[in-house]
This record gives structure tokens, sequence and C-alpha cells, in this order.
């Protein structure tokens, strides 16, 4: 089954399925499914945002200019948000490794067609 699952990120993901006989194809198809969706490669926050978070909480507060201040929490939030879209990437990755499947990446520099 091959899946790209977004043109902007160039990774594809292929899984050959061999359901044997008395397993239930729906729920084979529910997991791989899951397993797929926690490979989105897009992260959920903008990497600019990310940098400036984690630098901005680099320092004590106290340091931080007055304007900035009202912010740690939502720099919490984004560095929180990245690290658990991160432990859901590696789950993904390894449950897709379980199950025999396989990553390619494609430079769309090289090829157009996908």
């Amino acid at each position: 089954m091959p899946t790209n699952l977004s043109n902007a990120w160039l990774d594809r993901y292929e899984i050959e399925v061999q359901i044997p006989e008395g397993a239930s194809a729906t729920q084979t198809l529910s997991n791989i499914e899951r397993v797929l969706a926690g490979l989105d490669p897009k992260p959920p926050v903008e990497s600019y945002d990310l940098k400036r978070a984690i630098n901005a909480l680099a320092l004590p507060v106290e340091e931080w200019p007055e304007w900035e201040r009202p912010n740690v929490e939502s720099y919490s939030n984004t560095v929180a948000k990245d690290a658990a879209w991160r432990a859901e990437q590696k789950l993904a990755h390894e449950a897709l490794d379980d199950i025999g499947g396989t990553r390619i990446y494609t430079d769309a520099k090289d090829r157009w067609d996908d």
C-alpha cells in the first residue's frame, strides 16, 4: 500500500500486507492506518517558533524582556507539542520496522512525477 502523506514533505512509506487466514482484514488495516498517521512528517509547530521557544526557555524568565514574559506558557506548550510529535514519530517508525515496512526518501529536485 504505497502512501505519500503529503506533497510538501517527501517521505514515502510502502507496506505490503499479507493477512493470514482467519485474521481480521479490517483490524489489520486499522492498525496500519494508525501507524501511517503516526508517521505524518509535518511537525505540529513551525521550526522558527520552536527555535524561538527553546532559546527563550534556555534563559531564566527574569532575564527576558518584559514584553516577552507572558509567553512562558506558550513557549512551554510549543516545546511540549514538538516533543510529543517526535515521540509519536519514533514509536510509529518502530512499529513500521516491526511490520516490515520501508521508508523511501525522494528529493523533489530529482523526481517531479510523485
